[in-house]
């Protein structure tokens, strides 16, 4: 690498104060920044795309030449967070001294990133979350899902109904953190038809004197059941009804 030469003022110039050293000083002073200007560009460039670069000197070795992000592909459901990580390598491919970085999302609609790089998911869908540092970007692809199930609920949680008489049961779920998610599809099912049978919309209809049946809604994996004994006829039923 060629010899890089000194910057500084002459020993009769003042250095206290900028604005009284010599136009001519000065105007020497910017032509050797100059100089310097091809020089380093010759050193970035030398390491080119090739991390093991040989010409890859001391100086080299501390200008960032890429980022990686970890975990460098993942899911985050709505309302949920993700905390994502970022290291600078060099073009030696070690790992360099920078710490910080400006975190951006690549659609904020979706999912938000604080200065710390905590992804937050709002509305399902795909998009990227990017780093920057010492001129250099990486990015990471992040996938915002609806939230789980956690659990589901029945109501009424039992009920008495009358030979052939209906009752409608309601089945509603939860994510993890108790919000109610709307819109899951529900799948009924009873344990015992012959008794009391359940239609998809979670009517419930009573065929045979007897229970309590189970009648159970599932979302999602998850399951809960309303207990449905059929009588000949209910207070509100008169008999003959």
């Amino acid at each position: 690498m060629a010899a890089v030469p000194a910057i500084g003022w002459r020993g009769s110039e003042s250095r206290s104060d900028c604005s009284e050293l010599p136009v001519k000083s000065m105007r020497r002073s910017l032509r050797r920044i100059a100089f310097l200007a091809p020089l380093l560009a010759g050193v970035v460039a030398g390491c080119g795309d090739d991390m093991a670069a040989p010409n890859c000197d001391a100086i080299a070795a501390a200008i960032v030449t890429h980022i990686d992000l970890h975990p460098s592909a993942a899911t985050v459901a709505i309302g949920d967070s993700l905390q994502m990580n970022a290291k600078a390598f060099s073009c030696a491919g070690e790992l360099t001294d920078v710490r910080t970085f400006q975190w951006r999302s690549g659609n904020a609609d979706l999912a938000t990133v604080s200065h710390e790089g905590l992804v937050k998911g709002r509305v399902s869908g795909n998009l990227s979350i990017f780093a920057a540092a010492g001129g250099k970007e990486g990015f990471a692809s992040i996938f915002v899902r609806p939230p789980k199930v956690d659990r589901v609920t029945v109501e009424p949680d039992s009920a008495i109904i009358g030979l052939g008489g209906t009752t409608d049961l309601v089945a509603r779920a939860f994510d993890k953190n108790d919000h109610e998610l709307i819109g899951r599809v529900v799948t009924w099912s009873s344990a015992n038809s012959n008794i009391a049978s359940v239609d998809d919309t979670g009517t419930v209809t009573g065929r045979f004197i007897g229970g309590p049946v189970a009648v159970t809604a599932t979302i999602e994996g998850k399951t809960a059941s309303s207990a449905i004994t059929v009588v000949l006829f209910t207070s509100s039923q008169p008999a003959g009804k």
